[in-house]
């Protein structure tokens, strides 16, 4: 029955407002907004799962324990489950792994934490409706130039754990950017194809903000910061930035770049990374070889 007898009609609802027609996008108007929006004070990217957020600070403590880090997993029990099936899929062929403990005792701390920011990112950190197909290439492509970038690590005998996080996180963003974009109304949905390749000249700089805000340890925002570039003021080529440039241009030789077009740094660059870390022919045959075969694995 209707209240007091009477059947009340809802009041109208105002229009919403439309979005700009994507005709009116203009690369420089991207640029200056998204550097004004990732620039202000209290900027907050979108954030990482409490847990792995508390894993990425507790790795960088050198006296942190077994114990600290499964008590901080253990609280959420979705990151376990999506940890312990990454551990026991042929990407990582520990299928018997029976715990988070035992992976824990036989990976060591940071494998763990390199596991719990690969199944962050894999679960859509980001969220952009309007761009869910190159959101989640991007995502695909971050996994295969984190695990190409511990064969490269290996083989110049480098760190191959931080080569992995800087691999993982390299585009990291340009996702933030698609994120931002699909939220703002004054900037309408450009087309993935006209917004990417804008947004790519300068999203190495908002992956280090973002790598800033999530508390990522500094060697890894510093990677972010120039891995298009390579080289660090006064210290020359960067191994690791090289190991990832490296990285990404083999993820492109097999079939796992982002796609629209777009090429990884450029073939310089590339070349400028492999004389860096005195790769030979045969070397960068057997990392495609052993590449193809890895990424072939990738879930």
């Amino acid at each position: 029955m209707a209240l007091f007898g009477r059947k009340r009609t809802p009041a109208p609802r105002a229009p919403a407002p439309a979005r700009p027609v994507p005709g009116r996008f203009r690369p420089e108007d991207l640029e200056n907004r998204i550097k004004r929006l990732f620039e202000a004070e209290g900027y907050n990217p979108p954030m990482l799962p409490t847990s792995a957020s508390q894993i990425l600070l507790m790795a960088q403590r050198p006296d942190v324990s077994i114990e600290d880090i499964h008590g901080a997993l253990e609280t959420d029990p979705m990151m376990v489950a999506a940890v312990l099936k990454l551990v026991r899929s042929p990407m990582y062929g520990r299928g018997d792994v029976r715990s988070l403990k035992d992976a824990l005792v036989r990976l060591g701390v940071v494998r763990i934490r390199n596991l719990v920011m690969e199944v962050a990112m894999k679960g859509r950190v980001f969220k952009a409706p309007g761009y869910a197909e190159i959101m989640e290439s991007l995502q695909r492509h971050g996994r295969a130039v984190a695990h190409l970038s511990r064969l490269v690590a290996r083989k110049v005998d480098r760190d191959p754990d931080v080569a992995f996080l800087c691999g993982l996180l390299h585009d990291v963003g340009l996702m933030a950017i698609l994120a931002a974009v699909d939220e703002d109304i004054d900037l309408g949905t450009p087309r993935a194809a006209t917004l990417v390749p804008a947004a790519r000249r300068f999203h190495a700089g908002c992956s280090a903000q973002v790598a800033l805000a999530w508390d990522l340890p500094p060697l890894v925002l510093e990677v972010l910061a120039i891995h298009h570039q390579l080289r660090t003021k006064g210290v020359g080529i960067h191994p690791v930035a090289a190991t990832v440039s490296v990285a990404e241009a083999l993820s492109y030789q097999l079939g796992h770049g982002v796609g629209l077009g777009m090429d990884p740094i450029a073939k310089d660059e590339v070349e400028v990374a492999i004389r860096a870390l005195e790769l030979s022919g045969p070397d960068l045959d057997q990392l495609a070889q052993d590449g193809q075969q890895l990424l072939a694995q990738m879930a």
